[in-house]
């Protein structure tokens, strides 16, 4: 039988004690007791006996406590309570001054350790038998129990422990208990156990080499915060000057959260306690003398690690963006270029190149900040940094998708949002789906759009409620499939309130938030009729501005375009398209070139100038087709998807005019969550009153997004007769807009003929 076969349970030690004590015992002295005596029966006996004359609960309870603080090492108990002082007597008297005096020795020098194997023992001892004493203590059952895993590994009982280190204090000098320790940490360094290492040479009282040993624990990455902040508070400045890697590392466990330790999470997600003034002081002047170090040594690398430190201080405590950047742009004037051999150094750097490609993106640098987000996924070397390697690959999907790549981005964003679920990472999660979102809306995949921008949204609001502009974001994409259902003047009242609200700078988040909103509030007031915005004093924008980000001023210069083709200006539109279209491809703005190539074609349309419509059009189909826009064409309204079905009989390429096909089926599409009109038929014989062929024929135009001009002149009658009809027809079909009514027409089957 072994140690662990003659252990009592919980349960066991709570009806022993019950039997002998006047007692009861509460539920946390009871885990306490057992947590120190580890089911010792002896020690359960010799605790009752030493009780037995305790009368009142309150006192047995604290003396129960008190033994366990005793057992831990607690600095909040002093001297020794009666319970406790008669167990430690025992393993003294009872059981170390009756073994032989080399085996006293033994246990006495290798008391301090927390675990033991032989080699272990054979450096603290100095001998070469503690594979034999070892295993002749677990056979005696003296207190001693094999440890699970792989080796040879022991402990002591803790209580066991204690008693013989208190005694080796009492017995040995302290010299040689500082030889000892030493011996045990220069063995622990060896084999790598840099944990164990620092905490002997703690008790051996050598500063300086537990300085070093920290230092090397770090290179090696090992990294426990809270033991590492334990041990960096014990170390006197004098010390800490002449290790700035030390200072570093200081600075860090004080400044940050462990759950947003800079080695663990490059973006955070929730808000943090800034630290006070006391901290903030405490925190720069590590900064600063490890600064001093490093130029002292003349290792300026190094440097750039601490600009590093100030830009995720600045991210996690809220402060502006370009706050971030300008610190990680100056880490990385100080961080070495190339292949960099130091594994921490580049992590430092793939973390500020983030950085830098989040601005370059913001930008519109497209090509730019592709190249720096890759050298930071190149530097996240492995096994990396999994938060760090989520924000690049979201960030990568992002250039996709605004340089047109769709399909790509789509893959980077589920990708991305698989490691963002599994990370619990709710606001990376919220903005993920808001760029799904966009994508389906994109493909005309309104309900998928509508499920992922709700999602979001419900994420920011129960999860993350200090994410304002993501919360704005998804308000804005549930707002566009208002539009698409016909409710233009609700969705332009709805971006007037975000437009305004106040505005803050920027997030990693919401890249081109101001700008799109922007755009598409002047695509709707434009539909609603109002050309009065004032953006003709909006400057164009030259190759060697680097103040403004080209995104914006591109979608700027595109709604400036669009209220001069709104106004009549043609002519004016004409020039002004033509002269942000190489500026576009030039930045490889894709969706952008796309867009000034449809209305390109509209205006040429406009003009009566069909081939060079026709022109304009079937390039943007033919870049268009690989990526599959729909709403790209559909967005434009009436007038481009009437120029596409005339050019449709000229297309004689089979996949590109099966993708026009595609993008004119699209446009009687109904968003799905829309109320579906009171028929659950296919012929219009079961609606409750029957359409006239008249009827049916309006039915079929409004359908296809004919207006009601359009359709008036089609059937040569008023455009009150059309309202006319439309008002009747809302009636039978039990419908109330548009959309609904598009929806009767394709489950009565009057569509087909379109």
């Amino acid at each position: 039988m072994h140690v662990a076969d003659l252990r009592f349970s919980l349960e066991e030690e709570e009806h022993f004690l019950r039997q002998a004590l006047p007692v009861s015992l509460s539920e946390v002295a009871l885990i306490q007791l057992d947590a120190t005596l580890e089911g010792w029966a002896a020690g359960l006996r010799l605790l009752s006996l030493a009780l037995s004359g305790w009368k009142t609960p309150q006192a047995v309870e604290q003396a129960l406590l008190s033994l366990g603080e005793h057992a831990t090492g607690s600095p909040a108990a002093e001297g020794f309570s009666t319970p406790h002082r008669s167990l430690l007597d025992y393993f003294v008297l009872e059981i170390l001054e009756t073994q032989p005096e080399p085996l006293q020795r033994f246990l006495l020098q290798t008391s301090m350790l927390s675990r033991l194997s032989a080699p272990l023992c054979d450096a603290v001892t100095g001998q070469q038998d503690s594979a034999e004493r070892l295993e002749a203590i677990e056979r005696a059952g003296l207190f001693l129990e094999t440890l699970e895993g792989p080796g040879r590994w022991y402990r002591y009982h803790t209580l066991f422990a204690e008693a013989m280190s208190r005694e080796a204090s009492r017995r040995l000098d302290e010299e040689t208990l500082k030889v000892l320790a030493l011996r045990a940490s220069s063995w622990y360094e060896r084999e790598r156990l840099l944990m164990e290492a620092v905490e002997m040479t703690w008790l051996a009282h050598d500063v300086e080499r537990v300085a070093r040993l920290i230092e090397l624990s770090f290179e090696i990455e090992f990294y426990e915060p809270r033991t590492m902040l334990r041990w960096l508070e014990h170390i006197p400045e004098t010390v800490l000057r002449e290790h700035p890697m030390l200072c570093l590392v200081f600075a860090t466990e004080l400044c940050f959260p462990v759950e947003l330790r800079f080695s663990q999470k490059a973006l955070p997600v929730a808000a943090v306690v800034p630290l006070s003034e006391t901290q903030g002081a405490r925190v720069e002047m590590l900064l600063r003398m490890a600064e001093e170090g490093w130029r002292k040594a003349g290792n300026y690398a190094w440097i750039g690690t601490i600009w590093s430190h100030r830009a995720l201080n600045s991210l996690v405590y809220g402060e502006p963006i370009f706050q971030v950047i300008d610190y990680s742009r100056k880490a990385l004037a100080y961080l070495p270029q190339g292949d960099e051999p130091d594994l921490r150094l580049r992590m430092y750097r793939s973390s500020c190149r983030l950085f830098d490609g989040i601005d370059k993106l913001h930008m519109g640098q497209i090509a730019e900040a592709r190249q720096t987000l890759l050298g930071a996924q190149e530097d996240n070397v492995s096994p990396g940094n999994r938060y760090l390697a989520l924000d690049i690959h979201l960030t990568l999907g992002k250039c996709h998708a605004l340089q047109g790549e769709l399909r790509r981005a789509r893959d980077h964003f589920c990708q991305s949002l698989a490691q963002a679920r599994e990370l619990n990472d709710d606001e990376l999660t919220a903005d993920i789906l808001l760029e799904l979102a966009w994508l389906a809306f994109e493909w005309n995949d309104l309900r998928g759009a509508e499920q992922q921008a709700q999602e979001a949204q419900d994420i920011v609001l129960h999860r993350c409620p200090h994410a304002t502009m993501l919360s704005d974001s998804a308000t804005f994409q549930l707002t566009l499939l208002q539009y698409v259902q016909g409710e233009t003047a609700t969705a332009l009242a709805q971006l007037t309130i975000l437009l305004e609200k106040p505005q803050t700078t920027w997030t990693p988040g919401g890249f081109w938030f101001l700008s799109r909103i922007r755009a598409w509030h002047t695509r709707l007031r434009i539909a609603m009729g109002d050309v009065s915005l004032e953006q003709d004093g909006l400057p164009l924008l030259s190759q060697s501005d680097e103040s403004t980000s080209i995104t914006e001023n591109l979608e700027e210069q595109v709604s400036r375009g669009r209220l001069l083709l709104a106004r009549g200006d043609v002519e004016g539109a004409l020039q002004h398209f033509a002269s942000i279209l190489p500026i576009a491809q030039e930045h490889l703005h894709q969706c952008v070139v796309l867009q000034i190539q449809l209305l390109l074609a509209l205006a040429h349309a406009t003009c009566k100038q069909d081939q060079q419509a026709f022109y304009w059009l079937r390039q943007t189909l033919l870049q268009a087709m690989r990526e599959g826009y729909i709403r790209l064409f559909l967005n434009e309204g009436k007038p481009l998807t009437r120029l596409l079905r005339l050019l449709l009989p000229t297309i004689e390429d089979k996949a590109l005019r099966a993708y026009a096909q595609t993008i004119l089926r699209a446009e009687t599409q109904v968003y799905e969550q829309t109320s579906a009109p009171q028929t659950t038929s296919g012929s219009s014989s079961l609606l409750p009153e029957p359409l006239s062929p008249h009827e049916q024929r309006v039915l079929r135009l409004l359908a296809a997004g004919w207006s009601n001009q359009d359709i008036a002149r089609e059937l040569i009658v008023s455009v009150n007769t059309i309202k006319y009809h439309i008002k009747h027809l809302y009636q039978k079909l039990g419908v109330s807009n548009r959309l609904q009514a598009s929806e009767a027409a394709r489950y009565l089957k009057l569509d087909e003929s379109l």
